[in-house]
């Protein structure tokens, strides 16, 4: 059994922790900056420190805390009744057969706490772990499985379109190449023709000068043997 616990809150800590008398009390101590301020954080509360589970405060959350009190009081309530949440859970899953993995609070740039997305609650024994290992493994597998499969699909669909477009562009080119003899066959088709006339327009020319000529050489002939 595996349950995600990223969307634990610690929002009601703040009204559990009203009764709790060592954090009513305000330090007057200004700090300069945000590293300062930690370490006095740390010095005052056991969960900063505590090995069995981690505790991560946003920078800018910690700067907001230096120049708003109120701010601060609330996260300090936060922090001084952490210990005793860590208690009260791992307690109440340990009671059903099962432990809290990778525990870790987060409070965010805005003061909000919860537990991180990498906090679960698996079973507790060897075959139960590998059980659950063996489980996430497999599931691993078969989405690793999946995606393989999405993406050689998609890689033959990539291949058949450039194969495609690989044949258009070809009957492309072949379609230019023909136009190109053709219209150039047309070229000198036109050519050949407009020479052809325009040598037979001058034979033409020059079969009726000669033609003149003739008739008037055998009108001067006429002329002259006629002439008494």
């Amino acid at each position: 059994m595996q349950v995600g616990l990223s969307d634990y809150s610690m929002g009601t800590v703040y009204m559990r922790s009203r009764n709790n008398k060592s954090v009513e009390e305000k330090s007057s101590k200004k700090y300069d900056d945000v590293s300062e301020y930690y370490e006095y954080l740390k010095d005052k509360y056991s969960c900063l420190t505590d090995p069995s589970y981690k505790v991560t405060i946003s920078p800018a959350f910690l700067q907001k805390c230096i120049k708003d009190p109120e701010k601060a009081e609330l996260m300090e309530r936060s922090l001084a009744h952490l210990p005793i949440d860590h208690q009260n859970m791992t307690s109440f899953w340990s009671a059903q057969g099962a432990e809290v993995v990778n525990e870790q609070w987060i409070f965010d740039e805005n003061g909000n706490c919860g537990g991180s997305t990498s906090m679960s609650i698996v079973s507790k024994g060897s075959s139960a772990g590998n059980s659950i290992k063996s489980s996430m493994k497999n599931e691993r597998n078969e989405k690793k499985s999946t995606a393989q499969r999405i993406y050689d699909k998609k890689r033959q669909e990539r291949k058949l379109f450039e194969e495609r477009q690989a044949e258009r562009n070809r009957l492309k080119e072949q379609t230019k190449e023909k136009w190109l003899k053709d219209q150039q066959l047309k070229d000198q088709a036109e050519k050949k023709k407009l020479k052809k006339k325009t040598y037979q327009k001058l034979a033409e020319g020059e079969f009726q000068s000669r033609t003149q000529n003739s008739d008037r050489a055998i009108s001067a002939y006429e002329k002259n043997v006629m002439r008494p």
